[in-house]
């Protein structure tokens, strides 16, 4: 099990997961250090290896094109889907 866990860490899927996992932490710090409200998470999508999910309140003043104004100089080639959290 280890070995398939080395070997998928060091594919191209697996670095790519890492490195969208990687930004996807850098998001949230984002979102928390501008003080957007209520809980973020910005996680790799599970199908679409050029993208993010972003998940939120999205509420006023929050929305979605100020969340991926701040979002996306970060996320840099990455898509961002932005998803409301229930």
């Amino acid at each position: 099990e280890r070995i398939a866990d080395l070997r998928f860490a060091s594919s191209k899927r697996g670095r790519s997961l890492a490195h969208r996992k990687q930004v996807g932490q850098l998001c949230e710090a984002a979102l928390r250090e501008a003080g957007a409200p209520g809980q973020w998470m910005v996680r790799p999508h599970v199908d679409k290896t050029n993208a993010l999910c972003v998940l939120g309140a999205f509420a006023s003043p929050w929305d979605e094109a100020r969340a991926r104004a701040l979002l996306q100089p970060i996320a840099g080639e990455l898509e961002l889907l932005c998803l409301p959290m229930r």
